[in-house]
């Protein structure tokens, strides 16, 4: 498909769901403490992503420690200091899924995320926790559009070759995907 970069929509604003509960017909999805629940039928766009990104500290101590053994190396005639912070980077795992015609957006983040609604098939990691989630929403919802992400992720193939660059692209591609299927 050939568009201009200006005709690709930007996705609705996100809502961060943090417990998603299974039901027959449908799921209800916690954000922002309220619980409403959506059909399988309305969910017309079904992505995951991933992508490397710093770590955040937690408060600003980390960083303050970081420049402060930086000066205390030069000082000590360890080499020149640094200005710039090297923050250690982790992968971070999120999923789309937009649903009412595309003006609702989920965003999942595994991290944030209540996983107790899995019962026994819970376990000790976040990122199987997700795998999990994602593949019990994906199979009721067969006619959402999926990106080859989540597709991977679900079929347990290799990520990293699939992985974008920054929270933004995952933004980016879920536009596109938003800008496919309104032309069916």
């Amino acid at each position: 498909m050939l568009v201009k970069e200006e005709a690709i929509p930007a996705p609705p604003p996100p809502l961060r769901a943090v417990k998603l509960e299974l039901k027959g017909s449908g799921f209800n999805y916690t954000a922002a403490s309220l619980i409403n629940f959506i059909p399988y039928e309305a969910v017309t766009v079904l992505t995951a992503g991933a992508f490397d990104a710093p770590v955040q500290p937690l408060n600003t101590e980390a960083l303050n420690a970081s420049v402060f053994y930086k000066m205390r190396n030069e000082l000590l005639g360890g080499g020149p200091m640094s200005t710039e912070l090297n923050p250690a980077k982790e992968t971070f795992f999120r999923a789309d899924l937009l649903a009412g015609g595309g003006k609702l957006r989920l965003l999942l983040e595994p991290e944030n995320m209540d996983f107790s609604t899995l019962g026994v098939e819970r376990g000790q990691s976040s990122h199987s926790n997700f795998r999990t989630l994602l593949g019990k929403l994906a199979a009721p919802a067969f006619g959402a559009a999926k990106n080859a992400f989540l597709l991977a992720l679900l079929a347990g193939k290799p990520l990293t070759p699939l992985k974008l660059a920054s929270a933004e692209a995952c933004d980016l591609e879920l536009s596109r995907i938003i800008l496919a299927t309104a032309r069916k």
